[in-house]
C-alpha cells in the first residue's frame, strides 16, 4: 500500500514536471520571438533600409498635412 502511495506520488510530480516544462516552453518561445522582432526593428530603424526611408517620408508629409489649416474644397481662405 505503501509503495503504491509513492508511486502515485511521483507519477503526480511527474504530470506537474511535464505541465511547468510544457507552459515555460511556451513562455520562452514568446520572450525569445519578442526580443528577435525588437532586434530587427532596431536595426532595420537605424539602418540606411528602404522601408525606413518611406516610413519617414510618410511621418514628414502626415506633419506637413497636420499643420496645414482645414479648409472645405470650393471654400474661401480665413482672413
Amino acid at each position: 500500500m505503501q509503495s503504491y502511495f509513492v508511486q502515485e506520488l511521483l507519477a503526480a510530480f511527474a504530470l506537474f514536471a511535464l505541465g511547468f516544462m510544457a507552459i515555460a516552453f511556451v513562455v520562452g518561445t514568446f520572450y525569445a520571438s519578442h526580443r528577435a522582432w525588437v532586434l530587427f526593428v532596431e536595426r532595420t530603424a537605424d539602418s540606411e533600409h528602404p522601408a525606413m526611408a518611406v516610413r519617414e517620408q510618410r511621418i514628414d508629409s502626415i506633419g506637413d498635412l497636420a499643420s496645414r489649416p482645414f479648409q472645405r474644397p470650393g471654400s474661401e481662405a480665413a482672413s
